[in-house]
């Protein structure tokens, strides 16, 4: 498997997606999105299935425990193998627009985070 599935990739991922809205099925897409392009593309396929679409970032603002986790990703995923520090941290990125909603890991433990993200699409789901 390769490690760059590029548009292809985003552009199957967005079709499948697209597929499941139209059969009424919400729709968790977890992926970098790291230029506009790919953003863009995701909120096209919500617009298609006249649904609202919820960005979330997650983050890790601390250079030394995000360079760790990195480096210690392990993979039970035969083939794939995980992503260098030197890949992750010379990966193109595209400031967003619009602030995404954003829950910054080194700041954040696991259960924060998830009780935070659980909060969000709640309430997201009943605006």
């Amino acid at each position: 498997m390769g490690s760059e599935i590029g548009s292809d990739g985003y552009a199957v991922a967005n079709a499948i997606a697209l597929d499941n809205l139209n059969n009424g099925c919400l729709v968790v897409a977890d992926c970098v999105n790291p230029l506009q392009e790919s953003r863009a593309a995701w909120a096209s396929t919500a617009a298609k299935a006249n649904c609202r679409l919820l960005n979330v970032q997650v983050i890790c603002s601390d250079e030394t425990i995000h360079r760790q986790r990195v480096e210690s990703r392990t993979s039970d995923v035969p083939g794939l193998v995980p992503p260098t520090w030197q890949s992750v941290s010379q990966h193109e990125y595209e400031p967003w627009q619009t602030t995404p909603f954003t829950i910054d890991t080194a700041r954040a433990s696991p259960q924060t985070a998830q009780a935070l993200l659980a909060e969000k699409v709640a309430a997201y789901l009943v605006e």
